[in-house]
């Protein structure tokens, strides 16, 4: 009573069971299933398999929604390549039948703490049978929302966006293991790190095991190394290495670590890339703080997005420096820092832009030793002077090509 039933199809699309779907609030199971049969097993079958099958083949990929209703609304906005476990978390033998429709399916579970945990068990059911290619990715929506509300309120767009931002499966295992408590002391690193070592022991697949483990021994070692200090980080340099002039620390002006700062948050792609000419970087106190901070953030939540960076810093002064980073101006003066610009762009900008310490300097070594050349007469003295100031023009010149305005600012 006071259900909508609807029909279950096995996958060549025949009718082999039916399901109900609670109507109102009663205290009682929102949804019921005919009884397993010889033709149907509910942990075998997946509502809308056949016909998000050929949607699957046509789109390149496969989403798996928590209920029937989900898998409608999903349909009706034009992602017909949805599908839905029948009242179960996902078993073995329907992440097998998924992975036949796409190598990475995109699981999306609901914004309340029932989804969450939705998601961990999948996350770790799956480790034991992944293999080279296969894997999943998860969408998790907005707090309180299904895929019915967020189609309902804000349209498919929205949807869209919450399924392109799906994140994988590595970064699942990661933040449900550093998320179980505080990461403060040895002890406790050193108990993530077994917990870690005991997920990946379960991966049947010896390279996707080796994979696993290359990966998280890396994330460990970005969370937890030893962080040098501005003071650490600039007694490690020579004397002569060290300018301050006009605001310039290390050669590098405070205008350049806001833009560097602001490239290093708005492209995620070069934060390791850089890692090493950014950590050599002797910010300006506050901005010192900020890059701590910023880089701790990345090393226990890599996928964060702009907003969610935000929301890790309260209104105190980080927050307003954070937003001074990431300010309408710093984009005018560097576009390619800019959220919009391309990553290539980013690449050849940020990566010159670094270099400009290490440049100014040279071209204070060129002064030094223009000067011993006119003092000594030396023809090698001379030469070593040119070739030090043609190379601070040419980094400068390289800069100066890519520094246009960026048009619209975010």
């Amino acid at each position: 009573r006071d259900r909508v039933l609807f029909a279950i199809a096995d996958r060549r699309d025949r009718v082999i069971a039916f399901g109900g779907r609670l109507m109102g609030d009663a205290k009682t199971a929102k949804y019921i299933n005919s009884p397993d049969t010889p033709l149907f097993d509910k942990g075998r079958t997946l509502y809308n398999y056949a016909p998000a099958r050929k949607a699957s083949f046509e789109a390149g990929q496969i989403v798996v929604a928590e209920g029937y209703m989900d898998v409608i609304a999903l349909s009706q906005a034009g992602i017909e390549a949805a599908v839905a476990p029948l009242g179960t978390a996902l078993s073995e033998e329907q992440i097998l039948a998924l992975w036949r429709l796409a190598p990475e399916p995109v699981l999306c579970f609901d914004g309340d703490t029932a989804g969450q945990r939705a998601a961990g068990r999948v996350a770790g059911r799956v480790l034991a049978l992944l293999a080279p290619g296969k894997s999943l990715r998860f969408a998790m929506l907005p707090p309180g929302e299904d895929p019915d509300s967020l189609l309902a309120s804000q349209g498919a767009a929205a949807m869209r966006q919450v399924l392109e931002a799906a994140r994988p499966l590595s970064s699942v295992i990661w933040d449900m293991e550093c998320g179980l408590g505080p990461l403060d002391t040895p002890e406790l690193r050193a108990d993530l790190q077994a917990r870690l070592r005991q997920r990946t022991a379960g991966i049947a697949d010896p390279s996707v095991r080796k994979q696993y483990q290359s990966m998280f021994k890396e994330r460990l070692w970005a969370a937890f190394q030893p962080r040098r200090n501005k003071l650490q980080r600039t007694q490690l340099r020579s004397t002569d290495e060290k300018v301050n002039l006009s605001g310039a620390v290390d050669g590098v002006k405070r205008m350049d670590q806001r833009i560097i700062l602001a490239a290093m948050i708005n492209h995620p792609n070069l934060r390791d890339e850089f890692a090493e000419a950014m950590d050599a970087v002797a910010f300006d106190p506050d901005l010192d703080k900020l890059f701590q901070r910023l880089q701790n953030l990345f090393a226990a939540h890599i996928d964060l997005d702009l907003e969610a960076i935000r929301t890790h810093f309260s209104e105190d002064g980080d927050r307003r420096l954070l937003d001074s980073v990431l300010s309408p101006f710093v984009y005018l003066v560097s576009s390619f820092v800019s959220p919009k610009a391309e990553l290539e762009k980013a690449r050849w900008g940020l990566g010159v832009l670094l270099d400009r310490g290490r440049q100014n300097i040279q071209k204070r070594e060129a002064a030094q030793i223009g000067r011993m050349a006119s003092e000594s007469g030396s023809v090698a003295e001379e030469a070593r002077a040119l070739a030090a100031n043609s190379d601070a023009v040419e980094n400068d010149r390289r800069l100066a090509d890519i520094e246009e305005p960026a048009g619209d600012l975010p």
